[in-house]
């Protein structure tokens, strides 16, 4: 009887947070752990928004001018920029 009553907790929680979740999503807010390349979350806001990063935004500016010339551009673009990348990692 306890197992049962602990599986229907369970699943009326799950339940719960799925919905919950979901709603954050459609009302636009971030419900990730970290950004996308390029984007910060604007914690002040409290729907906690993608904001551009302004560090960031030269280096995926460049990679999408080079995404049309071929792959190995934007890999040579993002070796050049390993450093900021690295160290922007660190920050967040």
């Amino acid at each position: 009887m306890k197992n049962l009553v602990n599986d229907m907790y369970a699943k009326d929680i799950s339940k719960r947070v799925s919905v919950s979740r979901r709603l954050d999503m459609e009302r636009g807010k971030f419900t990730g752990s970290n950004a996308p390349y390029g984007y910060k979350v604007d914690s002040g806001d409290a729907l906690r928004k993608y904001v551009i990063d302004r560090d960031a935004s030269g280096v995926v500016r460049q990679m999408f001018v080079s995404g049309s010339e071929c792959t190995f551009i934007i890999l040579k673009i993002l070796g050049s920029f390993r450093s900021i990348v690295l160290h922007y990692r660190e920050i967040i």
